[in-house]
């Protein structure tokens, strides 16, 4: 998509959308001082670790009022935010930017919607991915975010199908279509394409969205659905001094949701199990206290609800 900020242009400006975006940044990052990285998601922690590495001054600037707004609540966040100030990076929450300038082309400052200006050498944009659907516009193929398909990929024009960042399909979690814009999903879903296209009857029955993240010693992983909704019950423990949280989001005791952080998370471990126990939606009505154990086996629930 067309970034809308003047100075967008600037050398020292980059995204990263592509395989040859990061190669770019990494060769830039190497001669620079001062970064500044635009948005605050999984794409932007790991980014900040990196540049923490090789000594970058660093700022991020997140519209939202907390980082990883996708993944993480505000309390998880907060201990997320507080480990990133200790390791010398600057935030910026609640904010955006209006502007890039720069001297003989090359950028120098980042300029903010409150008027402050952020010495930049290199500026990292891990925002403003969407699906390219302009051109489907009168075309009769239906259309809302993405591309609306069915369960065999196909759209309401029974001899076009579409597949990936740019299908938007029925989520039995959020209960409408949705985007799930991730490699593993485009994969899946352009399998199920080709095999349609060319005669078969694959059938796509969504995925779980899940992130998972390392940041400074700890471990984050959301899973489905992780922000408490309307007729939606949570059950959680969090504690800021550990810098630990467990937290579950039931719709009629079936599990819809996980957000796990922690220093001593298995992550290889627990993405798969708790991805399965959600994508089945399994009830845990009997296990609501038991879920809170730091040791809880989800085993448990997988073998007595699947």
């Amino acid at each position: 998509m067309k970034l809308p900020w003047k100075g967008v242009d600037l050398e020292g400006v980059s995204t990263l959308y592509s395989l040859d975006d990061a190669k770019d940044v990494a060769e830039q990052a190497c001669n620079v001082k001062n970064a500044v990285i635009i948005g605050g998601g999984s794409t932007a922690m790991k980014t900040i670790q990196n540049f923490k590495k090789i000594g970058l001054n660093i700022s991020i600037i997140e519209k939202a009022s907390h980082l990883w707004p996708i993944g993480f609540d505000r309390k998880v966040a907060r201990i997320i935010e507080e480990t990133i100030k200790e390791n010398g990076i600057h935030i910026y929450l609640n904010e955006e930017v209006v502007e890039f300038q720069g001297d003989n082309n090359k950028l120098t400052f980042v300029v903010l919607k409150n008027g402050e200006k952020i010495p930049a050498d290199i500026a990292i944009i891990t925002i403003g991915i969407k699906p390219n659907i302009d051109f489907l516009v009168d075309s009769g193929v239906k259309i809302k975010e993405g591309i609306l398909v069915d369960e065999n990929m196909r759209t309401n024009i029974s001899s076009i199908f579409a597949a990936g960042d740019v299908a938007q399909t029925y989520d039995p979690l959020y209960e409408k279509p949705i985007l799930h814009p991730t490699w593993g999903n485009a994969k899946k879903q352009g399998r199920i394409a080709a095999v349609n296209m060319t005669g078969g009857n694959l059938l796509y029955k969504g995925v779980i969205p899940i992130q998972s993240i390392k940041i400074f010693g700890f471990t984050a992983i959301a899973v489905g659905i992780t922000h408490s909704k309307k007729n939606f019950d949570e059950i959680s423990w969090f504690s800021f001094q550990e810098g630990f949280c467990r937290k579950f989001i039931l719709n009629n005791n079936r599990l819809v949701g996980i957000l796990m952080l922690g220093k001593n998370l298995n992550k290889k471990e627990l993405k798969p199990l708790i991805k399965k126990a959600v994508f089945n939606m399994v009830d845990v009505g009997e296990y609501k206290t038991e879920l809170l154990n730091e040791n809880f086996d989800f085993n448990q629930i997988l073998d007595d609800s699947i």
